[in-house]
């Protein structure tokens, strides 16, 4: 089996314009099965209150609403803490095995 992967592109002027309606896209095989479909997403023009971050990765720039970056940078943050407390409390352990050994 063949993977193949595309990233569709959309002109602005081409995009609902209409902000109170879902969307979502189907992913669908070369032989029309539906083998899946996103969240259900809206676009919307961001009022002044939500300052988007911005963001380059693969040569695409990304804008999240800052809720969601912060979001993630939180998730980030507890992941961090969470790796920070393992080897802590790895670091503890091997000077008590230290001490039990002599």
């Amino acid at each position: 089996m063949k993977l193949v992967l595309h990233a569709p592109c959309y002109t602005a002027s081409s995009l609902p314009k209409d902000e109170d309606e879902f969307y979502q896209l189907c992913y669908v095989t070369i032989n029309d099965l539906v083998c899946g479909a996103s969240v259900p997403f809206q676009f919307r023009h961001p009022h002044e209150t939500e300052l988007c971050a911005v963001e380059e990765q693969d040569g695409m720039i990304v804008v999240r609403s800052r809720t969601a970056f912060t979001e993630e940078k939180l998730r980030q943050v507890i992941s961090l803490n969470y790796v920070f407390n393992c080897l802590h409390a790895l670091s503890t352990q091997k000077k008590n095995s230290r001490v039990n050994c002599h």
